[in-house]
């Protein structure tokens, strides 16, 4: 079995560099180059919290160059993260399907890119579109593990060492070399009707604290009778409290769950600028290393990040913030490492008396 996916790994790269070689052959790649980036295409077609990670580069970008036109190729939770940032001029949704495929691939010639930066790309199929869009400078990481053999496609590959954070990556393919006061600083814009769509719902009375209990792996939960222990703590603490619990419609479950037994709010389903909305309300927000929790720092909340024993990096934004604290215990196993973990018992050791005096300390800002 290993040996037949290799050979199908070893066939699809094949495809991809003979269509490369008939593009160059008609004339299709490198078609509009420019001195200096004026239209811009930037790419990152993977997870949210990803997405979030290249804010900083786009608007550092932008008002390095403030009349190029830039554009971003994105995933459908990269879409929601980044509507309505006023740096991005039109946002390309990448979907799966060959009808999908070459309907993007016409727009994005037609676009006429003369610079297409990939901030993070794991399909070979997106670095393929890179190739045939015409933009005459490809920019990559020449040093990213997860180019799947396509590196030949970058014109411009930037070699860059390994162990710098994600955000800090993102800015030097943008050519972002001094990274001073905020320009670190994620960024996500909820619109005015986004607000006052959930104005009607909270009471300006109450503390607004909100949980996020799932992830797409299962190795990064917190377990959930720790989220109800750690709920049920702070509302005997504080009487004011209201607990808003948040995820996914695949984490209704769970949610639903935990909110049931503390007295919570569910707001599984919901989408990402929704969630967002509710989010921004909140004094504190407690999250497993996953999408929300970088967006809760993005919109200035404080945050409380539970991360497995190898996570400190995904976990931590760029520069240290008073606002952001994790929790995280010693590794038992390398398991994490691999994403194999089906045991996390790193996880298991963080106690929902540490979280609380945890978040005791960050709320003593706001609760008197």
């Amino acid at each position: 079995m290993g040996n037949f996916r290799n050979v199908l790994k070893r066939s699809k790269l094949f495809f991809h560099r003979v269509i490369v070689k008939i593009a160059d052959a008609l004339g299709l790649s490198r078609k509009y180059l420019s001195s200096s980036p004026q239209n811009s295409l930037i790419i990152s077609t993977t997870g949210v919290g990803d997405t979030i990670w290249g804010t900083p580069a786009i608007r550092e970008f932008k008002k390095k160059y403030p009349k190029m036109n830039l554009s971003v190729l994105t995933s459908k939770g990269g879409q929601q993260v980044l509507s309505n940032n006023p740096y991005i001029s039109r946002i390309y949704l990448f979907e799966k399907g060959i009808f999908s495929y070459f309907s993007l691939l016409r727009d994005i010639r037609r676009a006429s890119f003369d610079t297409a930066i990939i901030f993070h790309c794991t399909d070979r199929i997106i670095w393929l579109l890179a190739y045939l869009s015409g933009a005459g400078s490809i920019v990559g990481n020449a040093r990213e593990r997860h180019h799947k053999g396509m590196d030949f496609v970058m014109t411009d590959p930037l070699y860059i060492e390994p162990g710098n954070h994600g955000i800090y990556e993102r800015l030097l393919l943008t050519g972002i070399l001094n990274v001073q006061g905020d320009a670190a600083k994620t960024d996500f814009f909820v619109s005015d009707k986004e607000r006052s769509a959930i104005s009607k719902d909270i009471s300006d009375d109450n503390v607004l604290i909100g949980f996020q209990p799932g992830s797409a792996r299962l190795f990064q939960r917190w377990p959930e009778k720790n989220f109800v222990a750690l709920g049920k703590l702070l509302k005997e603490s504080y009487g004011d409290v209201e607990i808003i619990v948040v995820g996914s419609g695949k984490e209704k479950v769970l949610v639903d769950s935990i909110a049931g037994q503390i007295g919570g709010i569910s707001l599984a389903g919901l989408s990402i600028r929704d969630t967002a909305a509710w989010m921004e309300k909140c004094k504190l927000f407690i999250s497993n290393d996953t999408g929300p929790m970088h967006i809760s720092v993005a919109l200035g909340v404080s945050t409380i990040a539970l991360c497995v024993a190898t996570g400190t990096e995904s976990c931590a934004p760029y520069k240290e913030l008073t606002m952001f604290k994790s929790i995280q215990k010693l590794k038992f196993c390398d398991k994490c490492e691999s994403k194999s973990c089906e045991d996390p018992v790193c996880m298991e050791q963080i106690s929902p008396e540490e979280v609380f005096d945890r978040a005791r300390e960050m709320l003593s800002v706001h609760v008197a």
